[in-house]
């Protein structure tokens, strides 16, 4: 007995009685489109000559009509650029994740900027091949540290788990219709060898970047891979030199004084039509008050004196007069979230104690603080 397809992705046989499968029923049920025409092998064989030159043609266009063209621009300042196939680079358990779960979730949440970087908001699409029982903890844990524990609306961040291989044409396009269909402005696929787990890294890379141009093209959408280094190499991405070569842009992301270090860096290798700009200094943590690790700002010298101990000494220099957050990001030159981050977790742990006057807020090492301060273990907030 012949299996029936599902008319609408052609991936997973249709339910019983049924002409879609369970996963585009549900779809259905969500979001009821035009149901799609069964494929009629015979007429697609008979398709005449002009469809098939309009399926190669590309874009043909006068020497005026080019200024017509969209001008370069970022998605996230001086990191990743909309309508562009950029790939992202890092060993195993870097950090990738935690790196491309930031940005997706800044965009997804209207935020104004990722850690001081503009922001260009729009809804956001995540396909992952691994680690799915993880992503919740991961979003929520962003949620609370940048969002103020709200969580990002159902429309503006999907997430597709799992689906079929990027070798396979079909899984481009239900991608990208699954984008479409929600507006995204960044399409996320993490990472090329799950998702991928049959293609050929270095024969197969042009296509691969092809399909993330011309699925960026179509929609005005930044589509970025994640991906992992060259064995002997961790500056270039594993596999073809097409995948850099041909992409738009190439983010490179190092860990600083060894595999175990939290300290990274995250270098903008390629952008096209952009300066590059300079390394940027991160932080992988775990606030003990949340289930999985964020990205935080960090900076060249806090790989050698963490900003936790510099805020630890610096307190201590302030006494019992207590510090303000303007007055501790003057002295230790450091973004307005990661000093956050890095508070919450003093003040978490009874090591320091904070008190609010209006909008504003001092703080104290626990063993300078005034007496009838002395059991406050409120959290430090932004």
């Amino acid at each position: 007995m012949s299996t029936t397809y599902c008319v609408r992705c052609d991936r997973w046989p249709a339910a019983d009685g049924a002409a879609l499968c369970a996963t585009c029923l549900t779809d259905a049920a969500r979001d009821p489109g035009p149901m799609p025409t069964p494929p009629d092998p015979a007429g697609a064989q008979q398709a005449d000559a002009a469809d098939v030159f309009a399926a190669v043609r590309g874009q043909e266009m006068t020497r005026s009509e080019l200024a017509l063209m969209p001008k370069p621009d970022d998605l996230i300042a001086d990191v990743v650029a909309k309508r562009s196939a950029a790939v992202l680079v890092g060993r195993q358990s870097l950090g990738k994740s935690l790196l491309v779960i930031a940005w997706a979730c800044c965009a997804a949440a209207e935020q104004a900027d990722w850690l001081d970087h503009k922001v260009h908001p729009c809804p956001v699409l995540i396909v992952i091949g691994e680690g799915g029982d993880g992503l919740h903890d991961r979003i929520a844990a962003w949620e609370v540290m940048f969002n103020d524990g709200k969580p990002i609306p159902d429309h503006r961040l999907h997430v597709i788990y799992k689906p079929g291989s990027l070798s396979d044409k079909r899984t481009w396009d239900y991608i990208e219709s699954r984008a479409r269909a929600m507006s995204a402005g960044l399409i996320v696929l993490d990472t090329f060898s799950s998702l991928g787990p049959d293609v050929d890294e270095t024969r197969d890379a042009a296509m691969i970047v092809r399909h993330m141009s011309d699925v960026a093209a179509r929609i005005d959408a930044a589509v970025l891979l994640v991906h992992h280094p060259g064995w002997s190499d961790d500056g270039r991405a594993r596999g073809g030199s097409q995948l850099e070569a041909n992409s738009d842009d190439v983010l490179i992301l190092r860990g600083v004084g060894g595999e175990t270090s939290e300290f990274l860096t995250l270098q903008r290798k390629k952008a096209k039509n952009a300066p590059l700009p300079d390394v940027l200094h991160l932080r992988r943590a775990k606030p003990i008050e949340l289930d999985a690790p964020i990205i935080t700002w960090s900076s060249h010298a806090d790989a050698g004196v963490p900003i936790r101990a510099r805020l630890r000494v610096l307190l201590d220099t302030f006494g019992d007069l207590g510090a303000s957050p303007s007055s501790m990001m003057t002295e230790l030159q450091i973004a307005k979230s990661s000093l956050f981050v890095e508070l919450n977790m003093l003040v978490a742990a009874g090591e320091v104690v904070r008190v609010k006057s209006g909008k504003t807020a001092t703080y104290w090492l626990t063993e300078h603080a005034p007496a009838e301060l002395a059991d406050d273990r409120g959290k430090a907030r932004r």
